[in-house]
C-alpha cells in the first residue's frame, strides 16, 4: 500500500520539485522507517512503519526511473535497462549480508534499524543544492519551452491538474502499456514468488536446489538487464518486448510442463523477462515530455498492482488445481502482455 501511494504521490511531487526531491524524501522515509520498525513493540506501529517502508521504496523507484528518463532524452531503453541491472545486483548482495547477520543471531529488527547505514548515501548524493534541483526547462529559453509543449500538445509541468491527467494519462495508448506493465509483473513475480514451493512440492526438491533455481532466476535476471542495455536500442522496443514476453512464456511452459532436464528453463525465464520492465517505462516515457513524473507514478502504480495481483493468483489458483496449473497462470499472463503489446503498436 505505502508503494503504492508513493508511486501515485510522488509523481505529482516529481512535477513540482524534481526527481532529485523525490530521491530525497525517499532516504528519509526509509531511514525513518527502518529505524521504527527496528525499535518499535506495537503491532500496528509496525503495520505504519512498514508502510513508510514501502512509501520510500516506491519513491525510489519512481525517482530513481524518473530521473534516468530525464537525464537521457536518447537511448533510454539503454539507461533505463543499466539502472534496472544494479537494481539486480543489490537484490542479490543484500540477501547475502542479511542472512549472514542472521547466522550471527543479530535480531530481525536490528537488521531493519541497520539498513539506514545503506540509505545514508542516498540524502548525502541529492541533498539539495542549487543547480542539481533546478528543473532543466527553468534554464531553458523561453521559446524553446513554448515550442516543446506546443509540439507535445501538452501544458508545461507546473500546470498540471486533473484535466492533464485525464488527457495525458488515460488514453488508450497508455492505458495499453497499463495492462502491459501489469500483466508483465504479475508473471514475474508471480513465478519468483512460487518456484521454490513448485519445485520442493511438485519436483520433489531440496531446499538447497530449489534456493539455487530461484538465485539463478535473479542473476539470469540481472545479467538479461544487463545484455539489454545494448540490444534494445538497435533492435527496437516493440521487437526486444516481444521477444521478452514469448521467450519467457516458452520458458515457463516447457519448465512446468516438460520432464526431466527441461525444468532448468524455469530460472532461464528469467533471461527473458529482465528487459521488459526497464523498455516498458522507456517505450511509455517516450510519448510525453511534459507531466511525465505523473505519468510514471501512474504508470508504476499498476505495475504495483501486477505485483499484488500475480502471486496472488497462483496461489488461489494452485489451492484448487495444484502449483503446476498455478504457475501457469504466469504464462497468462505473459499472453496478456503480449496482446496489449500489439495494442500499443497498433496505435502507434
Amino acid at each position: 500500500v505505502g508503494f503504492i501511494l508513493a508511486t501515485l504521490t510522488a509523481g505529482m511531487l516529481a512535477d513540482l520539485v524534481h526527481n532529485r526531491g523525490v530521491l530525497l524524501l525517499a532516504g528519509w522515509c526509509l531511514i525513518f522507517g527502518c529505524l521504527a520498525v527496528g525499535f518499535t513493540t506495537v503491532f500496528p506501529l509496525l503495520l505504519l512503519s512498514m508502510g513508510i517502508v514501502g512509501f520510500g521504496l516506491g519513491a525510489i523507484e519512481l525517482g530513481g526511473n524518473g530521473l534516468m528518463v530525464e537525464l537521457h532524452s536518447a537511448q533510454r531503453g539503454k539507461y533505463l535497462n543499466l539502472l534496472a541491472t544494479f537494481h539486480g545486483l543489490g537484490s542479490l548482495i543484500v540477501p547475502l549480508y542479511v542472512s549472514t547477520l542472521l547466522m550471527l543471531d543479530v535480531h530481525w529488527q536490528v537488521i531493519y534499524a541497520s539498513s539506514i547505514l545503506i540509505v545514508a548515501p542516498l540524502l548525502i548524493i541529492f541533498w539539495p543544492r542549487a543547480p542539481s534541483f533546478a528543473r532543466p526547462s527553468d534554464s531553458a529559453p523561453a521559446a524553446n519551452t513554448a515550442a516543446n509543449t506546443a509540439a507535445n500538445n501538452e501544458l508545461p509541468a507546473a500546470a498540471w491538474n486533473r484535466a492533464v491527467v485525464i488527457k495525458l494519462a488515460f488514453t488508450p495508448q497508455m492505458a495499453a502499456y497499463y495492462v502491459l506493465i501489469s500483466a508483465y509483473v504479475a508473471s514475474e513475480l508471480g513465478a519468483a514468488a512460487w518456484m521454490v514451493e513448485f519445485l520442493q512440492r511438485e519436483r520433489s526438491q531440496s531446499v538447497a536446489s530449489s534456493s539455487l533455481f530461484l538465485s539463478s532466476f535473479f542473476g539470469l535476471l540481472m545479467t538479461g538487464r544487463l545484455l539489454g542495455a545494448f540490444i534494445v536500442e538497435p533492435l527496437g522496443y516493440f521487437r526486444a518486448l516481444t521477444l521478452s514476453l514469448v521467450g519467457s512464456a516458452l520458458c515457463l511452459t516447457l519448465g512446468l510442463f516438460g520432464d526431466g532436464a527441461w525444468i532448468y528453463l524455469l530460472p532461464c525465464s528469467g533471461l527473458f523477462m529482465s528487459i521488459a520492465f526497464p523498455t516498458v517505462v522507456a517505450a511509455a516515457s517516450n510519448l510525453h515530455r511534459a507531466n511525465l513524473g505523473i505519468i510514471l507514478g501512474i504508470l508504476f502504480a499498476f505495475a504495483g498492482l501486477g505485483g499484488a495481483v500475480g502471486p496472488w493468483a497462483v496461489g488461489v489458483v494452485g489451492d484448487y488445481a495444484g502449483l503446476e496449473i498455478g504457475l501457469s497462470c504466469c504464462v497468462v499472463f505473459s499472453a496478456i502482455a503480449l496482446l496489449a503489446l500489439g495494442f500499443v503498436k497498433r496505435l502507434q
